[in-house]
């Protein structure tokens, strides 16, 4: 390319995020390798506190050292990454699915106490990924951002690259599904190479980066991210949707419908169909011989019977069940853990007063254990978990998401807004201006949030341009920070 010039490291440093995505895609266009590298080591690195952010809230329960193992790993191989895309976006997106991998490999390492390796050692520059086999006995890989074959001992590139894809599956023809994530998208491979989108259609590359998923459109030409998938023999795809607790499946025809979840996080199977269940947080889907759709979620494996037929059906009317004891001292329990915290210790009593028998031993151990705030906090969250007494309670006796009385259709717009905040990677910092992803997200938050998120913003806004001592910063951020504990009990976020 003519006209490009290698800059110095004072210079590199002083271009923004967006200007040293354009000297990294110029560099990489004419060939210096060297200068493009610099710059991407140099933006990964900027990216660090938001990493840190992430790694945390999905480790959250991990020690520190190996918290700062993991961040270590996703900056490196971020600095160490191919990177083609052509914008900030894309980048962002590339960094999040390294995010997404290292803490599924870590995850992963702690249950077995040891890493995965690459399955083709001896191709150069092999990323492992996801696996599926096709008909023919091809084994195909998601390798990085593109799709291989593996066959008779020969790797080929099957297609164009995509940009944070994080599975692929294969159907009877031998066509490969491949979940573009990070520009949401769906492709499907033919056979014969042709490459068609099927999710995404009008989405821009990069659109899951620049914070406009837009998973309750329920739309396929709208920006979609899609964590797993799996296709039947009738060419129906499911896709289990990056950030909510979703399946969603699109037929031959392209109309999109639920399969499974409300949206917000759960443990329960509601009235026993499954686009009324509730699910936890989706690693991977698959189809059965019999057509039935098998769903990993962290400890366990769910069977959905006939989904085919659930696209073919209008899904039932939700009905309300009356409440069961001591709901709406669960939810004022909840609320006062997030938000007020001068509330905390009445709320507990009260529920120590009106729980039920079966919640009594549960509720007596939050109490014993509330020796300070923060120990109370913590005793609730994890009593409030889908899989707890206490929270599998809220959840079938009160209809509470995650112990919070929230309506669902109200917890989706707060869960999709928390994620694009955290997808487009501006997070807030005191003496910043706020990012705008941050204002939807206190538009979108529920009522016990809201008063301290205007607060945070307000604040934030007044200490624009100024250094401010920790302790300020602390306080300001804290309305911020409760929003994403949260977001982390209610949202598939991370």
């Amino acid at each position: 390319m003519p006209g490009f010039r290698k800059r110095k490291d004072h210079e590199l440093d002083a271009l923004s995020d967006e200007e040293l995505v354009e000297y990294i895609c110029a560099a990489r266009d004419c060939g210096e390798v060297e200068a493009m590298r610099e710059g991407i080591q140099i933006l990964a690195y900027r990216h660090y506190d938001n990493v840190r952010r992430r790694v945390r809230l999905r480790l959250s329960k991990r020690p520190t050292s190996d918290v700062d193992v993991v961040i270590d790993l996703v900056i490196h191989g971020a600095m160490g990454a191919a990177f083609r895309g052509s914008s900030l976006g894309e980048f962002r997106s590339l960094l999040s699915t390294i995010l997404e991998r290292r803490v599924a490999d870590f995850l992963r390492s702690a249950k077995a106490d040891s890493w995965l390796v690459p399955i083709a050692e001896e191709v150069e520059d092999f990323v492992a990924g996801p696996v599926a086999t096709g008909p023919d006995g091809s084994v195909y890989v998601l390798q990085g951002d593109a799709v291989a074959r593996w066959r008779n001992g020969e790797m080929t590139v099957l297609a164009p690259r995509f940009d944070g894809a994080s599975d692929i599956a294969v159907d009877g023809r031998g066509a490969v599904y491949v979940a573009d994530t990070g520009n949401g998208r769906v492709h499907r491979i033919d056979p014969n190479g042709s490459v068609r989108t099927l999710v995404g259609t009008e989405a821009e590359r990069g659109c899951v980066g620049d914070g406009l998923d837009d998973p309750l459109a329920l739309d396929p030409s709208r920006c979609t991210a899609v964590k797993a998938l799996a296709v039947d023999r009738a060419g129906n795809v499911y896709m289990a949707l990056k950030n909510l607790a979703m399946i969603v499946g699109l037929t031959p025809d392209g109309e999109l419908r639920t399969v499974a979840g409300t949206g917000p996080k759960g443990f329960g199977d509601g009235d026993g169909r499954a686009d009324g269940a509730r699910l936890g947080v989706v690693d991977d889907l698959t189809i059965g011989p019999d057509g039935d759709l098998y769903v990993s979620e962290g400890r366990r494996v769910r069977r959905i019977a006939g989904p085919a037929g659930m696209l073919a059906s209008d899904p039932p009317d939700p009905q309300g069940a009356e409440a069961g004891p001591a709901c709406a001292e669960i939810a004022a329990l909840s609320a006062a853990a997030a938000g007020d915290g001068d509330a905390l210790e009445d709320a507990l009593n009260a529920l120590a007063d009106a729980a039920p028998e079966d919640l009594r031993d549960d509720v007596d151990r939050i109490v014993e254990g509330a020796t300070d705030r923060q120990a109370a906090e913590l005793g609730i969250r994890a009593a409030m978990k889908p899989g707890r007494t206490i929270g599998r309670y809220a959840e079938a006796e009160c209809g509470l998401v995650a112990g919070f009385d929230v309506p669902v259709d109200e917890a989706k717009e707060f869960c999709v807004a928390f994620a694009r905040y955290l997808d487009k990677g501006d997070l807030v910092e005191a003496g910043e201006e706020p990012p705008p992803a941050l204002e939807d997200v206190v538009a979108a938050a529920p009522p016990f949030l809201a008063d301290a998120g205007r607060r945070a913003l307000r604040d934030l806004d007044r200490a624009r341009g100024r250094a401010v001592p920790d302790a300020d910063a602390a306080r300001m951020l804290a309305g911020i920070e409760a929003m994403g504990s949260v977001a982390s009990s209610m949202c598939p976020v991370g």
